[in-house]
């Protein structure tokens, strides 16, 4: 993790990676779509603790992979 608030590209790149659309990514970090999409177009800053629930989700996501492919 790092200390720089997550950018917009950032948010959207993960969340594809992730597979989640606005909506999904909204229930997850539990706020609106509206939300969701004021930080992807970046009218409205990214809180600290969403980059946090979002980063902790792709390690989480990018650890089980690598355990299916290894198990693979």
């Amino acid at each position: 993790m790092n200390d720089e608030p997550m950018t917009p590209a950032e948010l959207v790149v993960i969340a594809g990676w992730l597979g989640l659309d606005q909506r999904a990514l909204a229930e997850i970090v539990g706020v609106s779509e509206r939300s969701v999409r004021r930080w992807t177009q970046g009218t409205h800053p990214i809180p600290e603790g969403v980059r946090e629930q979002v980063e902790n989700l792709e390690a989480f996501t990018a650890g089980a992979v690598e355990e299916l492919v290894n198990a693979l």
